[in-house]
């Protein structure tokens, strides 16, 4: 008797753990989604101006993470946008999209 109680708490402990990490889960997409969305508009209206040069690594990084995020959501014309901004704006020579943000946004 004790022992199916205390697979049953087990059991629904896990469950709930379960739904937990996925509510976390959902909330750092959305977080990350509405940041990529925010980071485009401001390289839109700033352009070079919205990147700290001395950072320049890390916001390369940022903006290809960000390109792979509007390939997936079907954004074309932003990616255009995002691929001609690294290339001639920044001067990267490998604006390949970073497709990673997905298993980074796990609690």
């Amino acid at each position: 008797m004790w022992n199916e109680d205390h697979n049953e708490e087990n059991e629904m402990f896990a469950s709930e753990q379960k739904e937990h990490k996925e509510r976390m889960s959902r909330e750092i997409r959305k977080k990350f989604r509405e940041a990529a969305y925010k980071g485009y508009d401001l390289l839109v209206t700033s352009g070079k101006n919205a990147v700290d040069l001395e950072q320049r690594d890390e916001a390369v990084l940022a903006i290809r993470r960000i390109l792979g995020l509007m390939i997936t959501e079907e954004e074309y014309e932003k990616c255009h946008f995002l691929k001609n901004f690294l290339v001639n704006d920044l001067g990267v020579s490998n604006p390949d999209p970073i497709f990673d943000f997905e298993k980074n946004m796990k609690p």
